[in-house]
């Protein structure tokens, strides 16, 4: 039996970089993953010789020094600061400057009057110290305009009514925080005063603090994920895929599975919090507050001078069911020989439906909601295909704070300081590598 002094378990980007970290540091590392290969969400479809990353996936908002240890970790040349070039579909109109939704569009009046209820919700009354439920955090953010339309806004992009999700679920939706209610100059014009600065949406004129929108030069996840497998093996990390541990005594640092058997100083649960409560304690009371997110990906062929500019476009439309497009061909470098390119339709789907059974049956009417809103104006495609996609998101339901607490007092309880949980809130690549230096996983 072999012994480590670090065992991180699980092969997506966090575990990945802890694992990194720790060899770095100078500690003998595993790393044990049950699929195939490394990279969990980093892993891209490859259908009909393109890779289609699942979603937009890119490492964003990442200020300097996380540039430098992405770069220090897979090497200078692979990534690039592409920028942020999002968009959003509302009111029948395409705005390229925003991911956020464009409340302006629904008229002067409307705006105007959405504005006056935020005044009067976040200016004249106290901030609630704690929010009870996601409605509670529609209604302080949104104001009694906004409120019915961010409720609806959750039930298609979540398929949940916003009184069943936790407060945490702010983290995971695209639609709150600073509203974009009038043009520029205005905006920019109000945001003078503090207090509306933090009300208000505006384009960037000037940034503060520079921050980045890396992706591979060229390329797709693929390129990421190889280079993390090579980082590893450079730091001289033991990948074992394929592997299932299925029996853990942190106390005595002894991880066991059917072959398998490794002792560590200290365990780095790299997988999601859901799958760690069951490989700790067999039990799922985190798994039975979450609310998963299935979602069909649609798939199409495209002349590439087609797609709009914008990265990816966020369809606020109540009438459409998709949810977000996504240009590969725009920054994936994915245009063949022929001019032709990907773009991705995200469509939430109940598990079961009739709809998630025949996926492909609904790819003319999800392509004509990509035409409405402006992101691709080639009336036809040249090809497509349907993929599900069981798990996209998962949404913490009301109550799971307590779950969570919970299971992690269980597990300082049992194990002290020798098992290592990360936070189980962070959605982000960027959130990943906050929480690492947190945690002195990583310099």
């Amino acid at each position: 039996m072999e012994k480590f002094e670090v065992l991180v378990i699980g092969g997506g980007f966090k575990a990945v970089a802890a694992a990194w970290g720790q060899a770095k540091a100078g500690k003998k590392v595993a790393l044990v993953e049950v699929a195939p290969k490394i990279g969990g969400f980093l892993s891209p479809i490859h259908w009909d010789g393109y890779w289609i990353d699942k979603g937009p996936q890119f490492f964003d908002n990442f200020e300097p020094q996380d540039v430098d240890l992405i770069n220090d970790m897979i090497g200078a040349d692979i990534m690039e600061d592409i920028g942020f070039e999002y968009g959003s579909y509302m009111s029948g109109s395409l705005n390229s400057d925003f991911a956020i939704p464009d409340w302006q569009s629904k008229g002067d009046d409307f705006a105007m009057a959405a504005f006056q209820g935020l005044i009067e919700t976040r200016l004249t009354s106290d901030a609630p110290r704690e929010f009870e439920t996601f409605d509670d955090v529609l209604a302080w953010d949104g104001g009694p305009v906004l409120l019915p339309l961010l409720r609806q806004m959750t039930k298609k992009f979540v398929g949940c009514q916003a009184e069943d999700l936790s407060p945490k679920a702010s983290t995971m939706v695209t639609y709150l925080g600073r509203k974009k209610l009038f043009g520029q100059e205005l905006s920019l014009d109000l945001k003078k005063s503090p207090a509306l600065d933090a009300l208000l949406a505006a384009q960037k004129v000037t940034v503060g603090e520079p921050r980045a929108n890396l992706y591979p030069r060229g390329s797709s996840l693929e390129t990421v994920r190889v280079a993390l497998e090579a980082a590893l093996e450079r730091a001289g990390v033991t990948v074992l895929t394929e592997t299932v541990l299925t029996a853990f005594d942190v106390p005595a640092g002894v991880a066991r599975g059917e072959g398998v058997e490794i002792e560590f100083d200290r365990v780095f649960f790299g997988t999601d919090i859901r799958a760690t409560e069951t490989l700790l304690t067999g039990g799922k009371s985190i798994d039975e507050r979450t609310h998963v997110v299935p979602e069909i990906f649609h798939c199409y062929v495209v002349p590439a001078d087609s797609v709009a500019r914008p990265y990816y476009v966020v369809d606020y439309d109540p009438a459409h069911v998709s949810t977000r497009i996504t240009n590969f061909c725009n920054y994936m470098g994915c245009v063949d020989d022929q001019g032709l390119g990907v773009i991705c339709v995200e469509e939430p789907v109940e598990i079961g439906s009739e709809r998630w059974n025949d996926p492909g049956s609904a790819a003319d009417d999800i392509y004509g909601e990509a035409l409405e809103t402006g992101s691709v104006t080639a009336e036809t495609y040249v090809k497509t295909k349907s993929f599900k996609v069981p798990v996209t998101y998962k949404i913490p339901l009301v109550g799971i704070e307590e779950r969570i607490d919970a299971f992690r007092d269980q597990v300082t309880q049992s194990c002290g300081d020798r098992a290592i949980i990360p936070d189980a809130y962070g959605l982000t690549r960027k959130s990943a590598i906050d929480d690492l230096r947190t945690l002195g996983m990583i310099g």
